[in-house]
């Protein structure tokens, strides 16, 4: 009889536990939730807008400051008197990237008298010498950003400057470049006459 009794308890307690285990699934079951996402984006505006003007720099005949001509038939030339300009160039743009601006200027061949000894030039059947103390650059270059002269001298200096102000700098996103660079022009002249200290 006791095993009878034990037997039925048994059974009542697993059919509780199976009844109870079906409830609670059950109840989980109502607490299941699900959702979505999304999203977009564009890519970042490169905006790096190079503006590069002029080409020839020199030509075969130009208007003297006093109202003469040089002029040559075959080929370019320079003379005292003379000027003209290389043209210029422009950074501008908002780009949304950091940009690094890398310029690389290489020097031409400059007009230069050397430094030595020499003969009279003139023709006038002199045998004397005249001596030139420095290298002698005739040709000035000139600079200029947004129309103020930034640098006045020979080539090799120009040369010099744009590669050191203008080698690896970096300028952050959405900076406009219009402020961080400006426009710059190059124009050259020969003087006609010596100006103090050149």
């Amino acid at each position: 009889m006791k095993k009878n009794k034990m037997m039925r308890l048994a059974s009542s307690l697993l059919v509780a536990v199976l009844l109870t285990t079906s409830v609670i699934s059950g109840t989980f079951a109502k607490y299941v939730t699900s959702g979505e996402a999304s999203d977009s984006a564009r890519v970042a505006k490169w905006g790096v807008v190079v503006t590069v003007t002029g080409n020839d720099a020199f030509a075969k005949e130009y208007a003297g400051t006093d109202g003469t001509t040089v002029e040559c038939t075959d080929s370019k030339v320079v003379a005292p008197g003379t000027s003209g300009s290389f043209g210029g160039f422009a950074i501008a743009g908002t780009p949304e990237v950091d940009v690094m601006i890398n310029l690389t200027a290489t020097k031409l061949n400059d007009v230069v008298l050397a430094h030595g000894e020499y003969d009279d030039p003139t023709g006038l059947g002199t045998t004397e010498k005249f001596n030139v103390q420095n290298d002698y650059y005739p040709v000035v270059y000139t600079l200029k950003k947004d129309g103020n002269p930034q640098y006045i001298g020979n080539l090799q200096g120009l040369v010099e400057l744009l590669n050191t102000n203008f080698n690896s700098v970096k300028v952050e996103a959405n900076t406009p470049l219009e402020n961080a660079f400006g426009g710059y022009t190059i124009e050259w002249e020969w003087p006609f006459e010596l100006t103090e200290g050149t």
